[in-house]
C-alpha cells in the first residue's frame, strides 16, 4: 500500500463513460475494479438464445398443434434471462476516500467509508448466492468483496462480485484507517475466505448517507 492509500498495481483510471460517471464529483480514486461475469455470460447467452429461437418458431407456427399465444411462454423466458444478465453481467467498484461506489448492472450502491464495520475477501467456493439468486459460481466466478455496514441502527451487508477482491479490501482498510484512525491488519483482512453469504439482495441494494436508499 502506498503512502496515498493506493493499491500497487490498482487501476485508479476511468475506462468507460459509466466508471467516469461514478466519480464525475471529482473525488479521488483509490482503486478501481471492473469485473464482468464471464461465466454467466457463456451459460445464460447461449440459454437465452435457445428460448428466443423457440418463441420464434412457435409464433410461425412451426407446430402447428401449438397456438400461437403459446410462443409468450419462451419470449417470457427469453427476456427474463436477458434482465438477469443486463442486471448483474458486470460490476464496477470505485473505493475513494470517503466512499465505497459500485454499479452493478442497474443498480447503484453507495456506502460511506466511515459506515463499514467489516470486508473481507470471498473466494468463489461455497454455495452463496449473489444478485438475483443466481448461482454464486456464475456472477462471481472471481471471488467477491463482503462488505458490511451500519444504517439506521442496523447491519447491512452485501457480497459484490470482483475481479480483485483483495485489492479492493485492502483500499477500503487503508481508507477506513484515514478516516476513522483505526489500524487495521491489511494482510489479514485480504485473506480470502470460502464463507457463505449471510445476506440478501434486500438488504443491500442501495445505500448512501450510512446506508440510506438511494
Amino acid at each position: 500500500m502506498s503512502e496515498d492509500g493506493k493499491v500497487p498495481g490498482g487501476r485508479t483510471d476511468a475506462t468507460d463513460a459509466v466508471e467516469r460517471e461514478m466519480t464525475a464529483d471529482g473525488a479521488p480514486v483509490r482503486l478501481r475494479d471492473k469485473h464482468v461475469a464471464r461465466t454467466a455470460a457463456a451459460v445464460m447467452i447461449p440459454g437465452a438464445l435457445i428460448f428466443l429461437l423457440a418463441g420464434i418458431l412457435v409464433a410461425l407456427g412451426a407446430d402447428p398443434a401449438a397456438p400461437r399465444l403459446a410462443a409468450l411462454i419462451p419470449f417470457g423466458i427469453f427476456a427474463a434471462m436477458a434482465y438477469t444478465a443486463l442486471a448483474n453481467m458486470v460490476v464496477r467498484t470505485a473505493v475513494t476516500d470517503r466512499e465505497v461506489r459500485v454499479q452493478w448492472g442497474l443498480r447503484r450502491i453507495v456506502v460511506p467509508i466511515a459506515a463499514i464495520t467489516r470486508c473481507e475477501a470471498r473466494s468463489r467456493s461455497g454455495g452463496s448466492t449473489v444478485a438475483t439468486g443466481a448461482g454464486w459460481s456464475l456472477f462471481a466466478d472471481r471471488g467477491a468483496l463482503h462488505l458490511s455496514w451500519s444504517s439506521e441502527g442496523a447491519e447491512r451487508s452485501v457480497l459484490i462480485p470482483a475481479q480483485d477482491p483483495v485489492g479492493l479490501v485492502a483500499s477500503i482498510e487503508s481508507a477506513r484507517g484515514a478516516v476513522t484512525g483505526v489500524r487495521v491488519d491489511v494482510a489479514e483482512a485480504t485473506a480470502p475466505t470460502g464463507h457463505e453469504a449471510t445476506s440478501t439482495p434486500d438488504e443491500k441494494t442501495h445505500a448512501k448517507g450510512g446506508g440510506a436508499p438511494r
